[in-house]
């Protein structure tokens, strides 16, 4: 990327509007990045996982079987039954959708995610507890079996694999180009 600065005054007056326009971004160029960052996540989910370079681990037998007694598709897609999960993760403004910008004092931090209380243990892996009552395709609660706790491996969302990271990159190269237009 070049960046080409012309100032008809004090060139360092430039510089110094360029660098604080991208020290602070407006809503416009932060939703490009939020955009740029949630359509790696829908890659995941998509491909399960591959998109990122770390397929998921296939659903336990036991998990597919609750799936199709619920009515929901047995094994894929994975991490998918209502899309309520799905959508924390990408969609601006769905329930439990995370965007946050925050300056630092090396620049900014843009925070983008899931606040679902299912994100740590479905993202990372671990021991959790199911529920024998589960929510069916029909929107009816339907008991599937006694309480028990089982390990979940990670099947993680929030990891950008090489397509989705170059895209970020394009985003954020034209967010600068653009910011420069309008500092020029």
């Amino acid at each position: 990327m070049t960046i080409t600065l012309q100032a008809d005054h004090n060139p360092f007056d430039t510089l110094i509007e360029f660098v604080n326009r991208v020290e602070n971004p407006g809503g416009g160029e932060r939703a490009k990045v939020a955009t740029a960052i949630t359509r790696g996540f829908a890659e995941n989910f998509s491909t399960e996982g591959a998109a990122s370079g770390t397929p998921w681990e296939q659903l336990a037998p036991r998990t597919v079987g609750v799936r199709r007694q619920l009515g929901w598709a047995g094994e894929h897609p994975m991490l998918v039954r209502t899309g309520d999960y799905r959508r924390s993760w990408v969609e601006a403004g769905a329930a439990d959708h995370v965007e946050v910008f925050e300056r630092t004092g090396t620049g900014w931090l843009m925070d983008v995610g899931s606040a679902s209380e299912r994100a740590r243990i479905l993202n990372e892996g671990g021991v959790t507890n199911i529920d024998p009552w589960q929510i069916g395709r029909d929107g009816q609660y339907h008991f599937v079996g006694g309480a028990r706790a089982v390990y979940v491996p990670p099947r993680p969302v929030n990891e950008l694999g090489a397509k989705a990271e170059a895209g970020l990159g394009d985003v954020l190269d034209f967010v600068v180009d653009e910011i420069a237009k309008r500092v020029g």
